[in-house]
């Protein structure tokens, strides 16, 4: 064998080994072993610390303001399907034409339509005093997706 060949048998040779190796060690766990075992002990009880003063209230959380305002739909009057989502966590369904929605400031304001294949028309319809965006009379085409709304804004 020449130089370079003997060089490419030896790096084969070299990625075979490592790979066998390295799937041993992949499939056995040897570690898994260990901490099963040490899984077995029983776990002593978490020590909480006592409040500075028991006497006292809790701190009550901070009303936080919201900002009201109704969406319509356009063509239909229900897609119980289609969502409103707040901060990505489900706020309402349309299973009227409109939904009336409560939300903190700069909460992210999306209409789920990934359910319907035919496009739909949503229009703020209303908005309180304190909402500065969206605005009222804003309108939103989705067709099989997620659309962003907006950000909510309110007055101080």
């Amino acid at each position: 064998m020449k130089g370079w060949q003997k060089t490419l048998w030896h790096g084969a040779m070299f990625c075979m080994i490592g790979a066998v190796l390295l799937n041993g060690t992949v499939t056995l766990q040897p570690l898994r072993l260990v901490q099963r075992w040490a899984e077995q002990f029983p776990q002593a009880a978490p020590v909480y610390a006592p409040a500075a003063n028991m006497n006292e209230p809790a701190a009550e959380e901070e009303e936080t303001i919201k900002g009201r305002l109704t969406l319509q739909l356009e063509e239909y009057s229900a897609l119980p399907r289609c969502r409103v989502l707040v901060n990505g966590e489900e706020a309402a369904r349309f299973e009227t034409a409109a939904v009336e929605i409560e939300a903190p400031d700069h909460a992210l304001l999306e209409i789920d339509a990934t359910y319907y294949t035919f496009p739909v028309i949503f229009t703020v319809a209303e908005t309180s005093e304190n909402l500065t965006l969206p605005r009222a009379g804003r309108q939103v085409h989705v067709q099989q997706g997620i659309a962003l709304l907006g950000e909510v804004r309110l007055t101080p």
